[in-house]
């Protein structure tokens, strides 16, 4: 036995699927997040990857009906790169049309996403993360909220002349 609970057989195997996992955006959603994306939301997060990855540098707009998962799969992308980059770093801007509702529920969205692994299959609350002993890592407080150090707040909404 290593580290953590598990035996380094399963560990090992754990790591192996991981890294499949993290190199799969589909595989990241249904088996990192739990939460598999629909095909018509997961063809867009590719090509969202495809032109993010490349470097690209261009403007994608996603078009979906009214409660098709636009911010189901916008929180699925956002999860999927910030663990794709979080040794790097960096910044992720997130805008929308309005900042009340959209913004919010977006921002909402992204982090029921995040936390999703402290609940199971059947939404139970786990008391720890569901790869907890894989990494070492416990839970040790509820997300605290909202932020009082945001590099933006918004006090009200504003209309931008255009």
């Amino acid at each position: 036995m290593s580290r953590g609970l598990l035996p380094d057989t399963q560990r090992s195997a754990l790591r192996t699927g991981l890294r499949r996992a993290l190199a799969d955006p589909d595989l990241f959603s249904r088996h990192i997040l739990g939460r598999p994306l629909r095909p018509y939301q997961g063809e867009a997060l590719r090509a969202i990857l495809q032109s993010v990855q490349a470097g690209h540098g261009r403007t994608l707009t996603v078009m979906f009906a009214r409660q098709m998962g636009k911010n189901e799969l916008s929180a699925h992308l956002e999860c999927y790169l910030l663990n794709l980059h979080q040794q790097r770093g960096g910044t992720i801007v997130k805008t929308a049309p309005t900042y009340q509702p959209q913004t919010i529920n977006s921002k909402l969205r992204l982090l029921a996403t995040l936390e999703t692994s402290l609940y199971d299959a059947e939404g139970v609350r786990r008391k720890n993360f569901g790869l907890g002993d894989l990494f070492g890592v416990e839970f040790a407080s509820p997300v605290e909220g909202p932020m009082q150090n945001s590099y933006l707040t918004l006090e009200h909404e504003t209309r931008h002349p255009i």
